[in-house]
């Protein structure tokens, strides 16, 4: 901005105290003379007019004299530096603190460069005293705040797909395993009683899915989510193709044995990624109530899928349901891969401990 001139008298406190001049009374005697002060009032046609006395020329503001404490007088410039400099015209303020707008047009190269440029050099060139502070506004402000809030919609975006469709292949099976093991052989299922269908599924399975969880948490101290991501996704997905073998093979119970924990050690395993995901994805100082909302989430891709598990298995019979379930691991590969690039190296890895 346009500086303007002005004046500045700063006291000789030392040489002020030697005459007997106080603070207050030096500062009055500046107000009266320079600023003025109403003496009286004078009336004209019916107005008042204030009548000011005050210094006439502040060219000749050295030569004021002021009284001392013993009646001597001494001119202004004994007592005070006068100092006539420029500074700005205007003085602006922002949250209570002194702001100065500088600004520039950008043409032929990106704006993001040009501040990225600008940022460089004042970093480079420029110490800032204590206090003081460089913001950068204006269109690249608006700028960022819009690229901000598009990063943050896709990354929304990107953790509610993953939450819903991630666990799809076994969220469609596991609706259907239970009838698949009791159904009669002539609707296309393996005909176990109910209490070798609790022992394959309710404990059997029950068992490796507890070790699968135990394992994906010990892969993941070690190596971390972001390595271990794609083993546990395929892990989770890609074991479903046993219920396909079962429908079409209809092996003995000890192969069914052997298909079930394999699923069900692959889910816990893959399950583990799911969990960590959500965790990761909540931090935040209002992390239990994202937590709440993502496991509403994680629900609700339980239950859609299961709406139309039954239906569509009536549709195709068990070997065209199952044959869906495993092209549905896709889906799973497909959420999967947008998530690597957004996740700490070293999150979810064990910190190494730090006591001797």
């Amino acid at each position: 901005q346009i500086e303007r001139p002005e004046l500045k008298i700063v006291p000789r406190r030392e040489l002020l105290a030697r005459n007997g001049i106080t603070l207050p009374e030096f500062n009055e005697f500046l107000a009266v003379n320079l600023a003025g002060e109403t003496v009286s009032q004078v009336y004209e046609a019916g107005r008042a007019f204030n009548l000011v006395v005050k210094a006439a020329n502040y060219n000749e503001i050295s030569d004021l004299i002021i009284d001392t404490q013993d009646g001597r007088k001494v001119p202004l410039s004994d007592v005070a530096d006068i100092i006539s400099s420029a500074g700005p015209n205007t003085i602006n303020r922002e949250n209570t603190q002194r702001k100065i707008v500088i600004s520039a047009n950008t043409t032929g190269r990106a704006l993001s460069d040009v501040v990225a440029d600008i940022k460089t050099a004042v970093d480079n060139n420029i110490q800032l005293p204590e206090g003081y502070h460089i913001e950068y506004g204006g269109q690249f402000e608006s700028q960022e705040h819009a690229s901000r809030v598009l990063y943050l919609t896709c990354t929304i975006a990107i953790a509610i797909i993953f939450l819903l469709l991630y666990r799809l292949p076994e969220a469609m099976s596991v609706k259907m395993l239970t009838p698949f093991l009791l159904d009669s052989p002539e609707k296309g299922g393996l005909a176990l009683s109910t209490a070798q269908s609790g022992l394959v599924y309710g404990t059997a399975g029950i068992i490796a899915l507890t070790v699968g969880g135990i394992a994906g948490g010990l892969a993941s101290a070690r190596w971390g989510l972001r390595k271990t991501l794609w083993p546990m996704a395929l892990s989770l997905a890609l074991p479903c193709a046993v219920y396909l073998f079962l429908s079409i093979a209809r092996p003995p119970l000890w192969a069914v044995y052997i298909g079930v924990v394999l699923d069900q050690f692959g889910y816990g395993f893959g399950f583990t990624a799911y969990m960590l995901y959500m965790m990761y994805f909540c931090a935040g100082p209002f992390q239990t109530a994202h937590y709440a909302i993502c496991t509403a989430f994680m629900a609700l891709s339980m239950m859609l899928p299961g709406m139309v598990a039954g239906i569509l298995q009536e549709a195709v019979g068990y070997t065209g349901f199952f044959v869906v379930v495993v092209a549905s691991c896709l889906v799973t590969v497909a959420v999967t891969a947008f998530l690597p690039s957004r996740i700490e190296e070293s999150y979810g890895k064990k910190l190494p401990s730090t006591e001797k």
